[in-house]
C-alpha cells in the first residue's frame, strides 16, 4: 500500500497554515449544522442526495478528496479527485487496496451513450445520470490517470475548463521530501498546465501535452482556483512571502492566445502600487494584491449567471467554516466573506476527530440562487483510514442566498469594516 498519496491532507495543514501563523488541529464545532443568523439568506441547505450516493456506491472506487469539477458540455461534467482509494478485490495473495495520486469521474445525463464507453473501472447510474469511475492500469496495479514525466513526482488536481475544444488543467507537482514527522513528507515544488486535446472521448484515451508554468523559486503557486472570459485564463495563486511564513492570495491571468501558443509564462497579475492604488495588470508579481485574505489551497472563482456576479467559494485553513465572497470583477473588490455552512465535526473510532477541508463551488450545480458545493474529510493516516473507511469521500450541499443578500455584499465590497 502506498503511504505518500494519504498526505494530500497536509497542502491544507502547512501550505495554508503557515498563511495564518498556526497548526493546530480544527476547532471542533458542534454535532449538527449551524444555522446562519442573518435574516436575509434564508438558507436552504441540504446534502446532495443523488451525487454523494454515486461517490459511495462504487465497489472499486472507494473514497477520494479534491473534487474539482469540469463541465465538458451541456449534458457531461468532469470531476477530478486527489489521492485514490481503490479496491482491488485481489483476495489474499495480493493487496486488496491501492492508493493511486489521482482519478476522474466523468456525469453524464445521456446514461445509453455512457453505457456504450468500454474502459472504465466501473460505472453506476443514480437518479437517470451516469458515473463513470477512470484510472489507468489494471484493477490489480492501478494507476494515476495523470503521470508527472519527472522520477518520483506526481500530480494533484488543482483546478480547469475547457477552451476551444481543449481541456486545460493546472496541476500541482508533487514529490516525497524526507522529514521526521509525517505530516512534513511532501514538496509541493512546482505547477504544470496539461492541455488535453481530446476531452469528449474516454479519459484512458485522452491525449495531452505538459508545460511548466512555475516561476523561478515556486514564489507563485497557481491553481487553487481558475475562470476564464473570451480573452484570459484567470488564476487564483498562493504568493508566498519570504520568509514564508506568510502568503497571499493574489489573481494572475494569461492570454488565450500565448496559452496557445504554448507561451506558458507571459502571466500578469492584479496589483497595486503607489501610482496606481487602485490595481492594474503587471507582469512582476511582487507587488500583486491580497484579494481574498483567508483562501484556502483549494477554492472555487466563477461567473454565476444566476447571481448576476462572480462567487468564490472557499475554506479558510484549519476551520470547518464553508465561505463565500462576491464580487462584480474577477479583480475585485471583493465582498466580506459569509459563512454559508459548518461542517460538522466527525467523531473517528479512536475519538479523534477527521480533518475537513478543500470547499469549493461548482459551476454546473450553481443556478438560480443556488449555490452547490463540496467538501472532503479526512481521517488521517493509514491505520485511520483503515478503521474508518467510510470517512474518506466528497460531499456535496447546495445553498440557497436571497438576491438581497447578494445586492447587501456586493454593495458593501471594499468599504473600510467597521470599527469594534
Amino acid at each position: 500500500m502506498r503511504n505518500t498519496g494519504i498526505y494530500k491532507l497536509c497542502i491544507a495543514v502547512i501550505a495554508t497554515g503557515f498563511a495564518l501563523g498556526i497548526l493546530n488541529k480544527p476547532t471542533a464545532c458542534a454535532l449538527g449544522f449551524e444555522s446562519l443568523a442573518s435574516t436575509l439568506t434564508k438558507p436552504v441547505d441540504g446534502e446532495n442526495r443523488s451525487i454523494n450516493e454515486a461517490f459511495r456506491s462504487p465497489e472499486h472506487w472507494r473514497g477520494a478528496d479534491g473534487a474539482m469539477s469540469v463541465e465538458l458540455s451541456p449534458i457531461k461534467t468532469l470531476w477530478l479527485f486527489g489521492d485514490t482509494w481503490i479496491y482491488c478485490d485481489m483476495g489474499k495473495a495480493g493487496k486488496p487496496k491501492e492508493m493511486i495520486n489521482n482519478s476522474v469521474a466523468i456525469q453524464t445525463s445521456n446514461c445509453d451513450a455512457e453505457a456504450e464507453v468500454v474502459g472504465s473501472l466501473e460505472n453506476v447510474c443514480i437518479d437517470s445520470t451516469c458515473w463513470s469511475f477512470w484510472c489507468k492500469g489494471k484493477l490489480s496495479k492501478p494507476e494515476s490517470i495523470f503521470q508527472a514525466t519527472e522520477p518520483n513526482s506526481y500530480y494533484w488536481p488543482g483546478c480547469g475548463t475547457v477552451y476551444d475544444g481543449k481541456l486545460f488543467l493546472l496541476l500541482k507537482k508533487i514529490r516525497k521530501k524526507v522529514d521526521p514527522n509525517p505530516l512534513f513528507q511532501f514538496d509541493w515544488y512546482a505547477d504544470d498546465l496539461l492541455i488535453v486535446s481530446n476531452p469528449q472521448d474516454p479519459p484512458i484515451k485522452w491525449t495531452y501535452t505538459i508545460f511548466p508554468v512555475s516561476t523561478w523559486k515556486h514564489e507563485v503557486e497557481y491553481g487553487l482556483a481558475c475562470s476564464k472570459d473570451k480573452d484570459f485564463l484567470y488564476s487564483l495563486c498562493f504568493l508566498n512571502e519570504f520568509p514564508k511564513t506568510t502568503k497571499k492570495t493574489i489573481l494572475a491571468r494569461i492570454a488565450w492566445k500565448d496559452l496557445l501558443a504554448h507561451n506558458t509564462q507571459k502571466w500578469e497579475y492584479w496589483s497595486s502600487s503607489e501610482g496606481l492604488p487602485q490595481g492594474a495588470w503587471q507582469a512582476d508579481f511582487r507587488d500583486a494584491m491580497n484579494i481574498i485574505p483567508d483562501c484556502g489551497p483549494e477554492a472555487s472563482l466563477f461567473f454565476h449567471k444566476g447571481l448576476k456576479c462572480f462567487v468564490a467559494v472557499y475554506q479558510p485553513p484549519l476551520s470547518p467554516q464553508v465561505k463565500l465572497r462576491v464580487s462584480r470583477k474577477f479583480e475585485g473588490p471583493w465582498s466580506e466573506a459569509l459563512d454559508i455552512f459548518t461542517v460538522p465535526e466527525r467523531r473517528l473510532k479512536d475519538g479523534k476527530t477527521a480533518l475537513t477541508y478543500a470547499a469549493k463551488a461548482h459551476e454546473s450545480l450553481s443556478t438560480g440562487n443556488t449555490i452547490g458545493f463540496s467538501y472532503c474529510e479526512n481521517p488521517g493516516g493509514i491505520e485511520q483510514h483503515i478503521a474508518n473507511p467510510d470517512v474518506y469521500f466528497p460531499t456535496v450541499r447546495t445553498f440557497t442566498i436571497a438576491p438581497e443578500k447578494v445586492r447587501e455584499m456586493l454593495d458593501g465590497a471594499g468599504s473600510p469594516k467597521p470599527k469594534p
